[in-house]
């Protein structure tokens, strides 16, 4: 007797767009489903415990290919064998966000240029897209468990159909582009089949923002104001700045909701819940856990500041591993559904593979992180290593050049904890005007600023 999961992989690959098979499917499905129902290991059947098991395959929009990079002037570096040895890894397993957005500016770098917003929205459409699929597929194994013996919902199931179909028309179309055309399509499309499912006109797409100002957060010694103001003028300089992020989505993702709410890594709190549109099936997180976990966010933006305190806050309320969870490609890469990460100063520099690239200008105070209160305290700490063997040096410029000449080969090697396979520390170097792409996917580093080797010094890759 095969086993569900045997029965699921071969479901999911008659479900292929373009099999020969597609059109015995269904038949298929309730033959398997009537053969495992009356199966004698399916014993919680009869309690409606029993699940079919379904995935399928999804390509939403493709990654940039290299042709298209070197003609738009961005170099692009991959990177395959990497391991991180920190706590939030346990098991030394390769990390990569899903989708990643490394930026030192959100006004140079993300409001002002059309690129990085077409590849922003890109990453989030494709997030939405994903949603639907997993709903949809719910629904057609609850339609699977309610009629075993007559299987699942075939209006349904050609309805995944359709999704992969037209999933597959934009892949082949708009291949190694991302542009406004491309996801406005992909979005518009998105809207139609929301509403065929609901059967009703006003549906409503939700994206979810979790905003986190914690490294805005930070006191600063050399203020004249009490500890009391500064954070009360830094929450308002939080919540200003959200609203900035909200209404830059709003001008590109005309229609969509945007619930939003903010995380201080500090106190774990959760506050300034909104949604641009109000909608029936609303639902906010109430603390920090919930919001980062079971709230599923579509967008993880990490505000810049004292990374020093940004990092020093992570580690004391263990929201490295939850940023791992959320973020990071699980399983297959087609079908993951890691939240987009959007980095910004010290938001980028907390995802690399060191700490060190924080010390070389001496701009944020250390000494607000208890127990590591001076650069060399930071020498050795390891950032979450989420970009291969990446680290990152936000805020470029060319009085820089000959101090990282200097320091790049103190970066440590990205697996150092390994004997075999090291791998040269690499750098990337972003000015205000400049981003870094994270592709999880073809685990790719893609960028318009400089990458640099130890093994290349001070020459780009």
């Amino acid at each position: 007797m095969p086993s569900s999961a045997t029965l699921s992989s071969k479901v999911a690959w008659l479900r292929h767009p373009g099999s020969i098979m597609r059109s015995f499917t269904v038949f298929l499905l309730m033959a398997c489903s009537v053969v495992e129902s009356f199966s004698p290991n399916n014993v919680g059947a009869q309690n409606g415990e029993y699940r079919t098991s379904i995935r399928h395959r999804c390509h939403i929009l493709p990654p940039t290919s290299p042709r298209n990079l070197e003609r738009n002037g961005i170099f692009a570096a991959t990177v395959t064998n990497d391991v991180s040895s920190e706590p939030w890894n346990a098991n030394a397993q390769p990390l990569w966000l899903d989708k990643g957005l490394l930026l030192s500016s959100f006004t140079d770098g993300l409001r002002s240029n059309r690129d990085s917003q077409d590849w922003l929205c890109n990453a989030l459409v494709e997030r939405l897209w994903k949603d639907f699929q997993q709903q949809s597929e719910r629904g057609l194994q609850d339609s699977n468990t309610f009629s075993p013996c007559n299987g699942p919902d075939p209006d349904m199931w050609q309805q995944l159909e359709d999704i992969d179909l037209q999933i597959e028309e934009l892949y082949s179309k708009y291949e190694g582009n991302y542009n406004s055309s491309s996801w406005r399509r992909s979005l518009e499309m998105l809207r139609l089949q929301q509403r065929q499912q609901n059967q009703e006109n006003n549906a409503v797409i939700e994206l979810r923002l979790l905003y986190i100002p914690t490294a805005l957060y930070a006191l600063r010694k050399d203020s004249t104001n009490s500890p009391g103001k500064q954070r009360q003028r830094a929450r308002a300089d939080g919540k200003q700045r959200r609203n900035e992020i909200v209404a830059m989505l709003q001008d590109n993702l005309d229609g969509v909701a945007i619930s939003s709410v903010t995380l201080d890594f500090d106190d774990g709190s959760v506050k300034q819940a909104e949604c641009t549109i109000q909608h029936d099936t609303l639902n906010f997180p109430t603390t920090g856990k919930e919001a980062i976990n079971d709230w599923k966010p579509h967008l993880i933006y990490v505000q810049g500041g004292n990374t020093f305190w940004l990092y020093h806050c992570m580690e004391k309320g263990d929201w490295g591993k939850d940023l791992v969870a959320a973020c990071c490609i699980s399983g297959d890469a087609t079908t993951s559904s890691g939240a987009v990460y959007c980095g910004v100063s010290a938001g980028a520099i907390v995802v690399g593979n060191s700490m060190q690239t924080v010390c070389w200008k001496e701009w944020d105070d250390p000494s607000v992180a208890p127990g590591r209160e001076s650069y060399d305290d930071w020498k050795d700490v390891r950032g979450l290593g989420l970009a291969g063997s990446f680290s990152f040096f936000p805020h470029m410029e060319d009085q820089w050049r000959s101090m990282i000449d200097g320091r790049l080969r103190e970066l440590p090697l990205a697996n150092q904890s390994r004997n075999d396979g090291d791998t040269a520390p690499l750098l990337c170097c972003i000015s205000d005007e400049q981003v870094c792409f994270v592709d999880g996917q073809t685990r790719s580093v893609q960028s318009t600023g400089i990458l640099l080797s130890s093994l290349q010094q001070a020459s780009a890759l």
